[in-house]
């Protein structure tokens, strides 16, 4: 099997394969043993009859398409794993050519490169900057009364609180965890967003059209991909993954004992979860 490619825009391979005679013969002949084993004719039994007589029975165009599909298939994924390829769409195939010159065409759209920017000097900069700039967390006494007026007005069970003052003190912690959670997640963004603006990568189409069916626009959509690219090689890259018992927590947390949720769908999700906060806590610390 001969075969050159080109890359093109948008993680795009064009392929094209030629095959001897000889090699695509091969396909044809297990395609054809298969199928005139299973041809009935009156009077024998399967398989059992003339290959003469058999072969009248068979549909010439239907043996080469299936040779075809099965050396194009084998093929391309021989050459995915050669070239370490993931292929993230169904590939276009063009045929040309017939059994005695088995030529085609194909374009793959595979998962992108990454070639990410120096992302733990940016972080280590970005964080010393902010340690800096930091300032003291408070919550004030209005902010606290506001948040136990809404709390009585929700109706909620207080019993667990000696007095009011120990209600006030646990809203005021809970307060300032809050405030400090949003001051994280925005430092968080500031790094991930100027990694991201440093590195290089070449978006599918596919992979933004998907991401655009979550409501988000181009632009939006193209910003999430290169955030989770980002994020994704830097794990792989720092061997970040969660353990399976992490993981496996935290599924059975959401999941219960409801019978209708998707686990593996909620382990994929909840895996790509902690690994996000992983890469984080991982730039946090450079």
């Amino acid at each position: 099997m001969k075969s050159k490619f080109e890359k093109k825009p948008g993680s795009i391979i064009h392929v094209e394969v030629e095959l001897t005679p000889e090699e695509f013969k091969a396909y044809w002949q297990k395609v054809y043993d298969a199928s005139i084993g299973k041809v009935h004719l009156k009077g024998f039994r399967p398989g059992q009859a003339p290959k003469e007589l058999a072969s009248q029975a068979l549909d010439p165009e239907k043996i080469f398409e299936q040779a075809a599909n099965d050396a194009v298939r084998f093929g391309l994924n021989e050459l995915a794993e050669e070239n370490k390829w993931t292929v993230i769409d169904k590939p276009s195939v063009t045929i040309k050519g017939d059994g005695t010159n088995f030529k085609y065409e194909v374009d793959l759209t595979v998962f992108p490169e990454v070639t990410l920017a120096d992302y733990k000097k940016i972080a280590k900069k970005s964080y010393e900057e902010f340690s800096k700039e930091k300032k003291e967390i408070t919550v004030t006494p209005e902010e606290v009364e506001k948040s136990l007026e809404f709390i009585k007005k929700s109706g909620a069970d207080l019993k667990n609180f000696k007095s009011e003052e120990d209600l006030k003190k646990s809203l005021g912690d809970g307060l300032k965890i809050e405030k400090e959670e949003r001051e994280r997640d925005v430092q968080r963004l500031k790094v991930l967003t100027e990694i991201v603006d440093n590195s290089k990568m070449d978006i599918p189409q596919v992979m933004i059209e998907k991401t655009k069916a979550q409501g988000l626009n181009d632009d939006q959509a193209k910003r999430n991909v290169s955030e989770h690219l980002v994020i994704y090689k830097i794990a792989q890259l720092e061997k970040i993954e969660p353990t399976p018992e992490e993981v496996g927590e935290q599924v059975q947390l959401y999941a219960g004992h409801k019978t209708e949720v998707d686990k593996h769908k909620l382990y994929d999700y909840i895996y790509g979860v902690i690994q996000n906060q992983k890469v984080f806590e991982f730039l946090e610390k450079q």
